[in-house]
């Protein structure tokens, strides 16, 4: 299901926010795109980073908001609260080489 929302990427087509592909499921999509995420950060295997990346960019998986209501997509929230659980870890591995390299100072 991953698959087809990577085969039938929306680009910029903000129009097809939340239009499945024909065939896709997103709640299988959000599943692989978690499990790939956790494959990520704890078996850090990083051939998942660009489908990854790809999938989170595709408009088709998001459903348009509706910000009047205040309410958030239950599939975003999901994977809001698997980034802050999991993969802060990451981030501070990558800030700590950041700084220990003085990257800043080049940049």
């Amino acid at each position: 299901h991953a698959l087809l929302y990577l085969q039938n990427h929306a680009g910029g087509n903000a129009d097809l926010a939340g239009q499945a592909p024909e065939g896709a499921d997103r709640k299988k999509a959000l599943q692989w795109l978690k499990d790939a995420l956790l494959k990520i950060s704890e078996a850090h295997d990083k051939s998942y980073q660009l489908p990854v990346k790809w999938l989170i960019g595709n408009w088709r998986l998001w459903p348009d908001e509706d910000e009047a209501d205040g309410k958030k997509d239950p599939g975003f929230v999901e994977l809001k609260s698997l980034a802050i659980r999991k993969l802060d870890g990451i981030g501070k591995k990558y800030e700590d080489l950041y700084k220990e390299r003085k990257l800043g100072m080049e940049l």
